[in-house]
């Protein structure tokens, strides 16, 4: 045996030994570090894409022609908002009044909020009727943040509560129980309650066009009501009906 070889390799063990239990903290540190960097990147990025997808939505030709109607105030009642706007805006009249679809499938509420600053909104509209967010509460990486959907909202709201006599404003419509799974449920339902408590002027109404196929759960539609995308609603002259019912009095 050789001499003071013992205490040599014992900390030469012992390093090793150090080395291998501060690894792998490390690497979970490193990780935590990438992750929260993505996750900020994410956060800065996400708004600027979300809010460009209109022009993937609506052509500069359809912008254009929506823009020269608005306008020359062809129509007395415009809808606003994604795609159960641009469906409930199919048939004119909506009470009694010429309708205008202003409406653009597939977006989300950010995506229309940078959409209306391309609308020559006119100084006067007797009335807007909107519907947003649905496309908003589809569940992604992360929980939908209701508040930032109110942000959005608002400005929305606000926006249209300058340009119109009278607002109607929709909450979102309930959805197939199959199609629930890939949205955000408290965002469906928080959305909803954020748009109403966002409608309180005297010029600005909160209407449900969908109670009749809403079930017991409001938040899930109805069995065969819904599209095969539960997305969409199988009929949505029974639901513009409604809205006429409610409104036009």
């Amino acid at each position: 045996m050789q001499p003071n070889s013992t205490p040599r390799a014992s900390s030469g063990r012992l390093l090793r030994l150090r080395l291998g239990l501060l690894r792998p903290k490390g690497l979970a540190l490193a990780a935590l570090l990438l992750g929260g960097s993505l996750f900020a990147a994410w956060l800065v990025l996400s708004a600027p894409l979300e809010r460009a997808r209109y022009d993937h939505l609506i052509g500069q030709r359809q912008l254009e022609d929506l823009n020269r109607n608005l306008a020359a105030a062809k129509a007395e009642t415009v809808f606003f908002g994604d795609s159960h706007a641009v469906f409930m805006s199919e048939k004119d009249p909506f009470c009694g009044k010429a309708v205008l679809n202003a409406g653009v499938g597939g977006i989300t509420t950010t995506g229309y909020r940078a959409f209306m600053e391309k609308l020559a909104l006119p100084s006067r509209i007797p009335m807007g009727i909107l519907s947003i967010g649905t496309n908003s509460a589809r569940r992604k990486f992360v929980p939908r943040n209701v508040s930032r959907f109110g942000v959005e909202a608002e400005a929305i709201i606000a926006k249209l509560l300058k340009r119109t006599e009278f607002l109607v404003v929709f909450p979102l419509p309930p959805i197939a129980e199959d199609v629930m799974p890939t949205f955000d449920r408290a965002a469906v339902a928080g959305f909803s309650d954020k748009l109403a408590a966002l409608c309180h002027l005297p010029h600005c109404a909160f209407i449900d066009p969908y109670q009749a196929i809403r079930s017991d759960d409001p938040l899930v539609a109805r069995a065969g009501t819904m599209e095969p995308d539960g997305v969409h609603l199988l009929n949505y002259a029974r639901a513009r009906r409604a809205a006429e019912e409610a409104i036009c009095r």
